[in-house]
Formats: C-alpha cells, sequence, structure tokens
C-alpha cells in the first residue's frame, strides 16, 4: 500500500476540536453580554440618584444644589427638559435629533441614544421637575452635572446649566 502523505485524524478528535472552538466562542458572548449588562445598571443606577436628588429637593423648602452623577463610557452629552419646549440657544442639533423619536413626557435623553444599553434606557422621565427648554451638559470623565433649584413658592424643581 502507497503512503497517501496525508494525516488521519480520528473521529473524536475532530468532534473534541469543535466543541472546544464553540466552547470559546460562547464565552466570549457570555462575556460580552455581562459587560453590556454593567453599562445598564450604570445607567439604572444614574436615573435612581438623579431621581432621588430631585426628590430631596423637592423637598426642601429651598434648594440649590449641584448633582453629579456617572453614566456609561458611550454616553457624550446628557440632555435635560422638554421636547414640548423649544430648545435653548445652542442645542437646536440635539434637540432636532431627539425629537425625531418622539419621547414626549420624558424630561431626561442621552446623547447619541445609542450610547445605553442600544438605546433601551436612553431616555426617562423624573417626576417633580418643571417642563423646561432641552439643554445639555457634556459628559467629563464619565460624570456629568447638573443644576437643581427650588424656590420658597416653587412647586417644582428646576433643571439648571452649571456649565453654562
Amino acid at each position: 500500500m502507497a503512503k497517501r502523505g496525508q494525516m488521519q485524524l480520528s473521529f473524536n478528535f475532530i468532534v473534541a476540536i469543535i466543541l472546544i472552538v464553540a466552547a470559546i466562542g460562547v464565552a466570549f458572548y457570555v462575556i460580552t453580554v455581562f459587560l453590556g449588562l454593567g453599562e445598564c445598571s450604570e445607567m439604572g443606577l444614574f436615573y435612581r440618584d438623579l431621581e432621588s436628588a430631585v426628590d430631596k429637593a423637592w423637598q426642601a423648602e429651598i434648594t440649590e444644589r449641584v448633582f453629579t452623577g456617572v453614566v456609561p463610557g458611550e454616553v457624550e452629552q446628557v440632555c435635560f427638559g422638554s421636547l414640548e419646549e423649544l430648545p435653548r440657544t445652542g442645542f437646536s442639533e440635539q434637540y432636532q435629533f431627539l425629537k425625531r423619536y418622539g419621547s414626549h413626557g420624558v424630561n431626561v435623553f442621552l446623547y447619541p441614544e445609542g450610547g445605553a444599553c442600544d438605546g433601551e434606557l436612553s431616555r426617562h422621565n423624573v417626576e417633580h421637575v418643571a417642563p423646561s427648554g432641552l439643554f445639555c451638559v457634556p459628559v467629563s470623565e464619565g460624570k456629568v452635572e447638573v443644576g437643581l433649584e427650588k424656590g420658597t413658592f416653587d412647586s417644582e424643581v428646576q433643571w439648571k446649566n452649571v456649565g453654562g
């Protein structure tokens, strides 16, 4: 018999290699999903902390404070205000972008929208906040700051742009 010059592998060896490659692929997928869940959790914590700060400001008779929150890395700006009101000067691009998605009744937006959980948590409504024109605050080193103000005769908290 002549030798063929080919290496013959057993069927069990080939199946084992396929299973190892499949297991490595599944492991990478699971790690990617868990990293994505971390960003979703971080966004949920941001909204929870923001709501808590607004509730404290709303319950106070007079307050003027700055809320600092942590957002996921893909978010470039956090926008505050209502889409039913005209945007504040300098934020018409973000206003037009967010308005396309029809998010009425919401007063916190992430820009760009895909930056949080594939857009699932890109908008949120915080109660006890007076309607105001849209403005956006840039994210710096994963943190965003927004002012919260309420006067003696105010029934709701007002957003304030502390950066400008």
